[in-house]
């Protein structure tokens, strides 16, 4: 559950309420979250063990990223298009997999939530694409 950014589990709903889009945006931040905290932890090794060279310890830090990556591409595409998964009722109205409360293609939080997914799928398509231009270079 996990790695697919489902935090049911945590029982966060005891101490605070998400509506639906606020819980579809904190999925979408868990891949962020995870390459800052890549980030920062490269930077602190690099200045503590490397004595700050930066540029010479880049590929270490791409090869993270690249990892990171990979472990949760399944998960960040899934996550992505949430939105878009949306079932059929007997009521003809249409609702989301993960969201059932949340109306599909109805209402300014389904609106914001495919935006987002556009905007998020920009991420998969950029790594993918960065792999391809990586493999043709060398």
């Amino acid at each position: 559950r996990f790695l697919a950014f489902d935090f049911g589990e945590l029982r966060l709903s005891c101490h605070f309420t998400l509506t639906p889009l606020q819980s579809y945006l904190s999925r979408l931040l868990v891949p962020v979250v995870a390459i800052a905290f890549v980030s920062i932890l490269h930077s602190l090794s690099t200045c503590f063990f490397y004595f700050g060279h930066l540029r010479s310890r880049f590929p270490v830090f791409l090869g993270a990223v690249g990892s990171v990556f990979m472990v949760f591409s399944i998960s960040i595409v899934l996550a992505t298009l949430q939105p878009v998964q949306c079932m059929r009722h007997p009521n003809d109205r249409w609702t989301m997999r993960k969201e059932m409360s949340e109306l599909c293609w109805e209402g300014d939080d389904h609106t914001l939530m495919v935006l987002a997914a556009g905007v998020a799928s920009l991420l998969p398509l950029l790594f993918l694409a960065s792999v391809i231009y990586i493999l043709n270079v060398f």
